[in-house]
This record gives structure tokens, sequence and C-alpha cells, in this order.
């Protein structure tokens, strides 16, 4: 049986290990660094190849551990998302040069630093800093979800049928299908928000340790509106129970009334696909890379909470007609087979069933209540913000037909545009004060989140 011993000496020993890092490491660096791990620990690791990327790269893992049970825990997931990475990068150099650490997490672990490569590459030009919001948004890329690796994995639900998954979402499924492992950390991360988990089962003896752990690194946990879909179960605050597409298709359902198959066009995630195969524990631990401390004010604001939700439908409403105002009008110029190009579409192409669900959904009696100054941070200046990335992809979509035609029409528009993006980040300045978080406080976090479950799965065994 899987025994998960390490003390709290040796844990607070791990944790307290993680260095300072200035920045985050380019897929080749992080290629790099697992080659000089085997090379050095040839007897306790071992580099293998998993897949291959939409675009033909390797996609590797590297195996540590010798334990009956397995620990799956990847990274870039999504390709905007380092922080995973650095956490694998760290814990791998100190399980590879450590057996009594090995011995004592009783794992096999398997972990893989970059799943989209192809996407991670592309996020590269922020990865240096400066880390400020306006950087971040003008060398943002995130594919559409039909060519995510976390939403291709198959299902059949009801009317929704989907057999399709993209090369690297079969890379996670062969290490899934083969190891079967009793803990995945599926490593995401947000990007101006707070802390927030989500776990594919119960824990409850787990959550007062997992709420502390941001705020011991001096950040808040996550009080505003849910996280990522309207539909989350939460299991305590800033905790919830993570999501597949079925609850998307009867959200969908519930509030669009038509058949949710036509609406979705890609499949479940790792999560959903887990737990209906294999029943194994998932954790994900959700950080974001800028922070305002007012997102864990849960004092009440005179106004109303549905009133705010619907002004932030009218936010990105605003940004969907200023996107297709200049695809009008520069179309002919673009490279519409680019992944850029059809992540720009796939926001617009979306917006008119999201909007339609979020209204119907601002119906319900829990948005009479007047708004927490989280919910209004959220749905006001949080909201803003999430203009500004899909407008960064929008402003590189241009700029690449720039540099291939020359075309002075493209000059134009690619001012309108970042004078938008720069309109955006004032505005967000003027309301609240980002803040970067140092990496080394967001791996320590990460690494800690995963230490407290083990401990606590490893009760719930012997109990």
């Amino acid at each position: 049986m899987v025994g998960v011993r390490v003390s709290a000496k040796a844990a607070r020993e791990l944790v307290g290990g993680v260095p300072s890092y200035d920045r985050f490491r380019t897929v080749a660096e992080l290629d790099e660094g697992s080659r000089v791990l085997v090379e050095k620990y040839p007897d306790s690791v071992e580099l293998r190849t998993i897949g291959e990327s939409s675009e033909g790269r390797p996609i590797t893992a590297l195996l540590i551990g010798e334990g009956d049970e397995s620990a799956f825990i990847y990274g870039f997931t999504h390709p905007n998302e380092p922080i995973g990475s650095m956490t694998i990068e760290y814990l791998a150099s100190r399980l590879a040069a450590r057996a009594d650490l090995r011995k004592k997490l009783g794992y096999k672990f398997i972990l893989a630093k970059a799943i989209d490569v192809d996407g991670a590459r592309l996020n590269e030009g922020w990865f240096r800093g400066p880390f400020d919001l306006l950087t971040y948004a003008r060398n943002y890329y995130r594919p559409p979800p039909n060519e995510q690796a976390e939403w291709t994995f198959p299902i059949d639900y009801k009317t929704l049928h989907w057999s399709a998954p993209i090369p690297e979402t079969r890379a996670i499924k062969k290490i899934v299908d083969e190891f079967k492992p009793a803990f995945t950390y599926i490593l995401h991360n947000a990007d101006f928000c707070g802390v927030y988990y989500y776990l594919s089962h119960e824990l409850r003896p787990a959550y007062a340790e997992l709420k502390n752990l941001p705020l011991s690194e001096g950040l808040p946990l996550h009080k505003g509106e849910p996280p990522d879909e309207p539909y989350l179960r939460t299991l305590d605050e800033g905790i919830y129970h993570d999501y597949g597409v079925s609850d998307e298709y009867e959200f969908i359902l519930k509030t669009l009334g038509r058949d949710p198959a036509t609406v979705i066009s890609y499949g479940t995630d790792c999560y959903e696909y887990i737990r209906n195969m294999y029943d194994g524990f998932c954790l994900t631990c959700e950080l974001p890379h800028f922070y305002d401390p007012r997102i864990m004010d849960t004092s009440a604001t005179p106004l109303k909470r549905r009133d705010l939700f619907v002004g932030s439908l009218k936010t990105e409403a605003d940004t969907r007609d200023f996107i297709l105002s200049i695809l009008a009008q520069s179309i002919d110029l673009l490279n519409t087979g680019s992944r850029i190009y059809r992540s720009v579409q796939y926001f617009v192409d979306r917006w008119a069933d999201v909007e339609e669900a979020m209204r119907t959904h601002s119906e319900d009696s829990r948005f009479e209540r007047p708004a927490t100054v989280a919910e209004m941070f959220d749905l006001t200046v949080l909201k803003m913000f999430s203009q500004m990335p899909v407008l960064g992809m929008l402003e590189r979509l241009l700029g690449e037909g720039k540099s291939r035609t020359g075309s002075k029409k493209l000059g134009s528009l690619i001012d309108a545009v970042h004078s938008r993006i720069v309109q955006l980040n004032e505005s967000v300045a003027r309301e609240s004060s980002p803040r970067a978080i140092p990496i080394d406080k967001l791996v320590r976090i990460q690494l800690q989140s995963a230490l407290v479950c083990l401990k606590n799965l490893d009760s719930k065994k012997t109990s």
C-alpha cells in the first residue's frame, strides 16, 4: 500500500528548497533539464516519449520511483499556463537526487513538464517578463477547446459523442490507460484572481490546510464569482468539485433549452475521463500570475449582483463586436489557417450562445442579493482584464499579416487594437493594483497542495 510518510520536517525541507526564479523556462530549456537529469541520475530516472504533438514535436515524461501505485503530474495542459512546468522541474530534481524521499512518498511518479509543447512556444514571449498585464496579454496564446489537450477526451453522454482526441490528449490518455494512476495532478493556473482548487472527490480533512496554503504565502483565496464556469459545485471556500463536459451539457440544456450536442464542439476533460474509467483521485491547484487582495473581500456592496453580472456580459459583447469589425476589414489579408486565427474566431463564434446562456443563468434568485466586494471586483475589473488576452491574439494575428503582406491598412488596424488593449490596461490599473506574484511562491503552493492531498488520501486508505 502507498505510504505517504513524509514528516512535517521533511515536507518543510522539500518546500523550503524551492529556489527563487526570475523567469519561466522555455520548452527547449525544460527538455534540456530533463536530459541533464537523466544523465546525472541514470539509475533512478527514465525519460520516455509519450506522444507527438500536433506539429510533430516529441512529448516526454520523466519516470521516477518504484511504488506500487502511480502518480501522474503534468503541466502545460493549457499553453499559457507555465507554473506547473516549474513545479515539476523542481520536484523531479529532488526526487531524482533523494532515494529516501522516493521511498517515503511511495509512488511511481510520471512527470510530464509540457503537454502542449506547440502552444507553449507561442507564449514564450512573456516568459522572461516584464511581468505585467500588458506584456502577458500581448504575447498570449490559448487554443479553442477542440484543440486543447484538456478538452478532447472521448465521451458518450446522452446525445453528445466525441471520439477524436488530438495528439496531445492521446499522450495524456496513454499514460492514464497504462498506469491507471491513483493520483493525478493536473497543473493548471489562472492569470488574475485568487487561488482555488478542483478535487475529483470530497476530501474534507484536507480543506482547512488547502485553504491556508495561499494565506501562508500572502496570497488571497478566490472568493469572487465561481471561476471558469457558472455551474461549479462548491465543496468549501475556494474548493470546487471538478467538472467535465457532461456538466456543461446539463447547463446548456437548462439555459438554452436545445440539444447541447449542437453547441458543444469538443470532448470532455481528463477529470471526467479518469473518474468514469478508473475512479482515480484528481487535483488541480489554480494559481494566478497577478492578484489584488479585494478578491477575498466578502463584505457587501450596495450594488445588486445581477446588475453587475449583466454589465459584465456587455463588456464581453463590446469586445466581440470590435473584433468582428476588425476581422471584416482585414480577413482577406490574414492567415485564416493559423492557430491564432482559429482562437480569435472561436471567441466571436461562441459568443451568441454564451450570452444567451448567461442571461438565462442570471435570472436565478441567487443574483438578487447585493454583490460582495470580491464579486464586484470580479465582474468589473477582472472582466475588463479578461478582454486583453483575446485582443492581444488579434494584434498578433494582424502583425503576422502585415509582416507577410506589407499592408498599410493592417498597420492602422494594429494601432486601433493596440490602443484598445492599452486603454483596458489603464482602466484596470486605475481601479486596482495588480501585483505580479513571485514564481517560487506559486511553486511552493502547488507542491504543498499535492503533499496535503497525498497525506489525507493515505490516511483515508489506512483508516
